[in-house]
């Protein structure tokens, strides 16, 4: 399944191999957004363990140095490679 997605203010194209993004709205979580602006500068680097299909790693990198996805399932972790 593919989608389109506002990711902090630009659309981005992912897949998914399951209904996650169905169930996803067009805009990714802007009270997270929020959140992580507040929490990240550009000058971390970030570690997402666990990424998933890279939603949120997506979203660090318009405002952090460096992040560095980690994702355990072989299938989850192509779809992830194929988003970003």
């Amino acid at each position: 399944m593919g989608k389109t997605i506002l990711i902090d203010g630009q659309l981005y194209s992912v897949a998914s191999d399951d209904t996650y993004l169905s169930q996803m709205g067009d805009d990714f979580k802007p009270h997270m957004v929020t959140l992580f602006k507040r929490l990240i500068s550009k000058t971390d680097n970030v570690l997402d363990i666990g990424a998933n299909i890279d939603l949120t790693s997506i979203l660090f990198s318009s405002f952090a140095n460096k992040v560095v996805c980690f994702e355990a399932n072989p299938s989850t972790f192509q779809i992830l490679m194929n988003n970003i």
